[in-house]
Formats: structure tokens, C-alpha cells, sequence
């Protein structure tokens, strides 16, 4: 005697609901996806070694180049 293989059913009818596409929730202001795109935009980015490195001597570069020499003259008196 074989046995009787369990079928697939159908189940309920598939229903699609008719919500927002995600460029429509972006265009609006207070939706949850544009304030979510907003705050990673603004979230600080962490910079490599190597930017933080160029950025370090940028700095140096800027305080050497903003340093200028003052002549001093004596008078005679």
C-alpha cells in the first residue's frame, strides 16, 4: 500500500493593499522613512586614519602659514 502525498493548498487569496511607494513616504516630511534618510545623512561620519592624518597636517600647514615674521628695529636713542 503507498501512501498519500500531502498537497499544497492554495490558502486565502493573495489581497495587495495600495499603500505608499517609498518615493512618495520619502517626499513626505514628517513619514517615518524621510526623517530616517535625514538623520543618516546628518549622523557624523567617522573618518579614516588617513583623513584624520591629512586633516592634522592641513591644520599644522594653516598655523605655520598664518605665522608671520615681525621685524623688529631698534632705534638709536
Amino acid at each position: 500500500m503507498s501512501r498519500v502525498k500531502k498537497k499544497r493548498t492554495g490558502g486565502q487569496p493573495v489581497i495587495w493593499l495600495d499603500v505608499p511607494r517609498r518615493s512618495e513616504k520619502l517626499a513626505d516630511p514628517d513619514s517615518y522613512e524621510s526623517r530616517k534618510r535625514k538623520n543618516l545623512d546628518k549622523k557624523k561620519k567617522v573618518k579614516s586614519v588617513y583623513d584624520k592624518h591629512q586633516d592634522d597636517q592641513n591644520q599644522e600647514n594653516a598655523v605655520l602659514n598664518s605665522v608671520k615674521p615681525v621685524l623688529l628695529i631698534k632705534s638709536a636713542s
